[in-house]
Protein backbone atom coordinates (compact mmCIF):
# COMPACT_ATOMS: atom_id res chain seq x y z
CA UNK A 1 0.00 0.00 0.00
CA UNK A 2 1.38 3.34 -1.07
CA UNK A 3 1.06 6.31 1.55
CA UNK A 4 1.13 9.83 -0.21
CA UNK A 5 4.30 11.39 1.23
CA UNK A 6 2.20 14.23 1.31
CA UNK A 7 -0.14 13.20 3.75
CA UNK A 8 2.58 12.33 5.77
CA UNK A 9 4.04 15.95 5.64
CA UNK A 10 1.17 17.92 6.16
CA UNK A 11 0.14 15.97 8.99
CA UNK A 12 3.54 15.82 10.78
CA UNK A 13 3.56 19.50 9.73
CA UNK A 14 0.47 20.23 11.18
CA UNK A 15 1.15 18.31 14.28
CA UNK A 16 5.01 19.74 14.81
CA UNK A 17 3.81 23.30 14.41
CA UNK A 18 0.71 23.52 16.45
CA UNK A 19 2.26 21.50 19.55
CA UNK A 20 5.88 22.35 19.26
CA UNK A 21 6.48 25.36 17.47
CA UNK A 22 8.57 23.41 15.03
CA UNK A 23 8.55 23.78 11.42
CA UNK A 24 9.75 19.73 9.94
CA UNK A 25 11.41 19.66 6.16
CA UNK A 26 10.78 16.30 4.95
CA UNK A 27 14.02 14.56 3.84
CA UNK A 28 13.09 10.86 3.04
CA UNK A 29 14.56 7.79 3.92
CA UNK A 30 16.75 7.96 6.70
CA UNK A 31 18.74 5.64 9.70
CA UNK A 32 17.83 7.03 13.13
CA UNK A 33 20.39 8.15 15.78
CA UNK A 34 21.28 5.61 18.12
CA UNK A 35 20.48 7.38 20.54
CA UNK A 36 16.46 8.01 20.15
CA UNK A 37 13.37 6.77 21.71
CA UNK A 38 10.28 4.85 19.46
CA UNK A 39 7.02 5.03 20.28
CA UNK A 40 3.94 2.89 18.03
CA UNK A 41 1.02 3.35 17.94
CA UNK A 42 -1.48 -0.08 16.77
CA UNK A 43 -4.51 0.99 14.55
CA UNK A 44 -7.20 -1.30 13.01
CA UNK A 45 -10.12 -0.31 10.89
CA UNK A 46 -11.00 -0.69 7.15
CA UNK A 47 -7.06 -1.30 7.56
CA UNK A 48 -4.84 -2.39 10.03
CA UNK A 49 -1.15 -1.96 11.12
CA UNK A 50 1.30 0.14 12.92
CA UNK A 51 2.11 3.87 12.83
CA UNK A 52 5.62 3.95 14.38
CA UNK A 53 8.10 7.17 14.64
CA UNK A 54 11.25 7.73 16.37
CA UNK A 55 12.89 11.05 17.56
CA UNK A 56 16.80 11.45 18.88
CA UNK A 57 16.71 12.75 22.38
CA UNK A 58 18.16 16.08 22.05
CA UNK A 59 14.82 16.92 19.92
CA UNK A 60 12.53 15.20 22.22
CA UNK A 61 14.17 17.06 24.95
CA UNK A 62 13.63 20.41 23.32
CA UNK A 63 9.88 19.52 21.91
CA UNK A 64 9.59 18.60 25.89
CA UNK A 65 10.90 21.96 27.11
CA UNK A 66 8.67 23.23 23.74
CA UNK A 67 4.90 21.43 25.33
CA UNK A 68 5.85 21.73 29.15
CA UNK A 69 7.20 25.54 29.08
CA UNK A 70 9.52 24.43 31.46
CA UNK A 71 12.53 26.20 30.11
CA UNK A 72 14.16 27.26 33.29
CA UNK A 73 14.92 23.33 34.30
CA UNK A 74 15.52 20.57 31.61
CA UNK A 75 12.61 18.05 31.37
CA UNK A 76 12.83 15.00 33.14
CA UNK A 77 13.31 11.31 31.63
CA UNK A 78 9.48 10.30 32.15
CA UNK A 79 8.08 13.51 30.74
CA UNK A 80 10.34 13.35 27.41
CA UNK A 81 8.87 9.72 27.05
CA UNK A 82 5.35 10.48 27.99
CA UNK A 83 5.97 13.52 25.55
CA UNK A 84 7.15 10.98 23.03
CA UNK A 85 3.92 8.68 23.20
CA UNK A 86 1.43 12.13 23.24
CA UNK A 87 3.47 12.86 19.60
CA UNK A 88 3.04 9.41 18.35
CA UNK A 89 -0.26 9.23 19.21
CA UNK A 90 -1.61 12.51 17.69
CA UNK A 91 0.77 12.21 14.58
CA UNK A 92 -1.31 8.61 14.34
CA UNK A 93 -4.64 10.05 14.45
CA UNK A 94 -3.94 13.23 12.40
CA UNK A 95 -2.04 10.95 9.87
CA UNK A 96 -4.76 8.53 9.63
CA UNK A 97 -7.57 11.36 9.50
CA UNK A 98 -5.65 12.88 6.89
CA UNK A 99 -5.11 9.56 4.16
CA UNK A 100 -8.40 8.27 4.83
CA UNK A 101 -10.87 10.88 6.11
CA UNK A 102 -14.03 8.95 5.42
CA UNK A 103 -12.84 6.29 7.57
CA UNK A 104 -13.29 5.21 11.26
CA UNK A 105 -10.09 3.99 13.14
CA UNK A 106 -9.40 2.57 16.60
CA UNK A 107 -6.25 2.96 18.25
CA UNK A 108 -3.93 1.37 20.86
CA UNK A 109 -2.12 3.38 23.72
CA UNK A 110 1.11 4.25 22.29
CA UNK A 111 3.86 2.00 23.62
CA UNK A 112 7.90 1.75 23.47
CA UNK A 113 9.89 0.67 20.37
CA UNK A 114 12.38 -2.03 21.61
CA UNK A 115 13.20 -3.69 18.12
CA UNK A 116 16.70 -3.02 16.27
CA UNK A 117 16.97 0.55 14.41
CA UNK A 118 16.18 0.01 10.88
CA UNK A 119 16.03 2.64 8.68
CA UNK A 120 13.22 4.82 7.94
CA UNK A 121 11.16 5.63 4.94
CA UNK A 122 10.38 9.14 5.86
CA UNK A 123 12.41 11.75 7.98
CA UNK A 124 11.69 15.11 9.31
CA UNK A 125 14.66 17.37 10.28
CA UNK A 126 13.39 20.61 12.56
CA UNK A 127 15.97 23.01 11.09
CA UNK A 128 19.09 22.69 9.50
CA UNK A 129 21.76 22.54 12.67
CA UNK A 130 18.76 20.62 14.67
CA UNK A 131 18.61 16.62 15.80
CA UNK A 132 16.54 14.94 13.44
CA UNK A 133 12.88 13.24 13.59
CA UNK A 134 11.88 10.02 12.27
CA UNK A 135 8.93 8.59 11.10
CA UNK A 136 7.60 5.24 10.00
CA UNK A 137 4.74 3.82 9.20
CA UNK A 138 3.88 0.35 9.18
CA UNK A 139 0.20 -0.91 7.44
CA UNK A 140 -0.73 -4.44 6.97
CA UNK A 141 -3.83 -4.24 5.04
CA UNK A 142 -6.50 -6.99 6.13
CA UNK A 143 -5.79 -9.95 5.08
CA UNK A 144 -2.40 -9.76 5.19
CA UNK A 145 -2.05 -10.27 9.16
CA UNK A 146 -0.87 -14.03 9.48
CA UNK A 147 -3.57 -15.80 11.55
CA UNK A 148 -1.60 -16.18 14.39
CA UNK A 149 -1.01 -12.44 14.98
CA UNK A 150 -1.73 -11.05 18.23
CA UNK A 151 -1.83 -7.39 18.88
CA UNK A 152 -0.28 -6.16 21.17
CA UNK A 153 -1.29 -6.15 24.95
CA UNK A 154 -2.01 -2.40 25.66
CA UNK A 155 -1.63 -1.02 29.44
CA UNK A 156 -4.84 1.18 29.00
CA UNK A 157 -8.12 1.83 27.17
CA UNK A 158 -8.61 1.72 22.98
CA UNK A 159 -9.22 4.57 21.76
CA UNK A 160 -12.03 5.17 18.90
CA UNK A 161 -11.46 8.40 16.72
CA UNK A 162 -15.35 8.98 14.64
CA UNK A 163 -13.81 10.44 11.37
CA UNK A 164 -17.25 10.66 10.46
CA UNK A 165 -18.46 13.85 10.98
CA UNK A 166 -18.48 13.98 14.62
CA UNK A 167 -14.97 14.49 14.95
CA UNK A 168 -14.92 12.67 18.22
CA UNK A 169 -13.13 10.89 20.57
CA UNK A 170 -14.91 8.07 22.08
CA UNK A 171 -13.51 5.84 24.88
Amino acid sequence: MNIPQAVITEAMTEVLETMYFMSPIYQGEALPEIDSLGVSVWFTGPIRGQFTLRVSRGLASRMTSEFLACEAALPGPGQIEATVRELANVACGTFMSAWMPDENFEYGVPVPVTEALESFPHSFPVGADQPKMYLCVYLRPPGLIPPPFRWPAFSGPISKVDNGGNGGIHA
